[in-house]
């Protein structure tokens, strides 16, 4: 059989303190990726040679030229036209600037540039948490909130490239003031900056909380994990407080419920990945406690399964449809699957994969790549969040027994939309073998 020429493109999420460029096979596998720190008090020009330097830094790890890349996808936080033109971006210097000609010309590759919320969204719809939707929107909750709506394969992007702004959506008539300069945002009553807020305000009325102690031990910010930990013991304050932004995000969902009507919410970000496990059930109550009829039929809300990494899938994603056009890689003919091994179950009992044989415990990621397992047996939630990543439709899980995966591994699953097959060891190699989706196994 002859082997299918590989499209490279490089896929960039332009951030407030680091630059990530991602070389990336068209299937949606990153091979590498490099980083660049973001120039904090830098000029315009500085964090375009940022951008510039870190493609170099990428292709020299693969030892790849320009010659050899597609097309380059970029996202940055901002707002951001169909031609590339950066409008404005609050937090970076790269407002005003006509970024897809600029690194056309200094890089010569074809640039395709989306706002990074966006960007996130196309990632999860396109294989994700949002993969077989054709409706989705990926709300971010992370130091501010963010999030991007895809249907059918396109991006919302409004009549002046600014939907998705959902963090800035009114909610409290005399609210707080936002990072925009308006009262009552939606950010400004959830985000991880407003909760910080409310927590000090709470500490310097007098009330007392160990979130006090992780401050002295891990800095003065109060970041996503601390705030975990304070939940997990219960701590009163930031159980309140958080509570009390879970009802926000909760009543947000159900607004756009109302608005749009996804057949899938997607809640990621750094909050949502920490204290996910407290905020979904508040959140998912405050969404079915709705009393319009047509919100009572069944419709998802999971968590994102490609983390951070679902700005960079976006950003190959949107340099694939610029580049082959008709909503490609959405287009089932154009839906390209890594190379996958062709597992075979020797005599003595272990598993022939593509360069060696292997002993259960190993795992099959989503990118073809073969790993040894070395966690729990059997597995752990937090365990499969490795074997997953990258994105997929169905994990198989293959054991003597046939059956390995416990109620909460399978709660994991289901709210990251995917699909699970348990087996054992020889029926889960054929099934893995004759499967036609993106996929990972795990033997234990």
């Amino acid at each position: 059989m002859t082997k299918q020429k590989t499209n490279w493109y490089i896929g960039i999420d332009v951030g407030g303190t680091k630059i990530q460029a991602s070389l990336c096979k068209e299937c949606g596998v990153v091979v590498a990726s490099a980083r660049e720190a973001t120039p904090r008090n830098g000029t315009k020009d500085d964090t375009i040679q940022a951008i510039v330097n870190a493609v170099n830094k990428v292709l020299a790890e693969e030892k790849k030229s320009l010659k050899e890349i597609v097309r380059i996808g970029i996202a940055v936080p901002g707002v951001v036209n169909s031609k590339g033109f950066v409008v404005g971006t609050p937090n970076m210097n790269l407002g005003n600037t006509d970024l897809a000609s600029t690194l056309n010309k200094r890089l010569g590759v074809p640039i395709s540039i989306g706002n990074d919320g966006n960007l996130g969204a196309l990632g999860e719809s396109w294989i994700g948490s949002g993969h077989g939707s054709k409706s989705i929107i990926n709300i971010c909750v992370g130091t501010g909130i963010g999030s991007g709506i895809v249907i059918n394969g396109n991006l919302l992007t409004g009549a002046c490239d600014a939907a998705g702004e959902i963090g800035h959506m009114h909610v409290l008539d005399d609210g707080p003031v936002c990072g925009c300069g308006n009262h009552g945002c939606f950010e400004a009553l959830a985000g991880r900056l407003a909760i910080e807020r409310d927590i000090r305000a709470a500490l310097d009325k007098g009330e007392k909380s160990c979130i006090s102690e992780l401050m002295e031990q891990k800095g003065g910010a109060i970041k996503s994990g601390m705030l975990n930990t304070a939940l997990k013991s219960k701590d009163p304050l930031v159980t309140r407080i958080v509570t009390k932004a879970a009802v926000v995000i909760g009543r947000v969902c159900r607004s756009v419920r109302h608005l749009i009507d996804p057949e899938t919410i997607i809640l990621g970000g750094g909050l949502m990945e920490a204290c996910g496990w407290f905020l979904m059930p508040i959140i998912q109550k405050e969404i079915e406690d709705d009393h319009l009829i047509a919100s009572k039929q069944k419709r998802e809300v999971v968590f994102s399964s490609l983390g951070d990494d679902a700005v960079v899938f976006g950003a190959l994603a949107l340099a694939r449809m610029e580049t082959e056009g008709n909503n490609s890689p959405f287009i089932p003919e154009k839906n390209i699957l890594p190379e996958y091994p062709e597992l075979k179950l020797n005599s003595d009992g272990s598993i022939q994969g593509k360069k060696k044989d292997w002993k259960p415990s190993f795992f099959i990621r989503p990118d073809g790549k073969e790993k040894s397992w070395k966690q729990t047996t059997p597995p752990e939630p937090e365990d499969l969040a490795n074997v997953i990543a990258g994105g997929l439709e169905c994990l198989y899980v293959g054991s003597k027994s046939g059956s390995v995966l416990s109620g909460e591994c399978k709660k994991f699953l289901q709210q990251r939309n995917i699909e699970w097959k348990e087996d054992k060891i020889e029926k889960t190699i054929q099934n893995y073998n004759k499967s036609t989706v993106r996929r990972a196994v795990l033997f234990v």
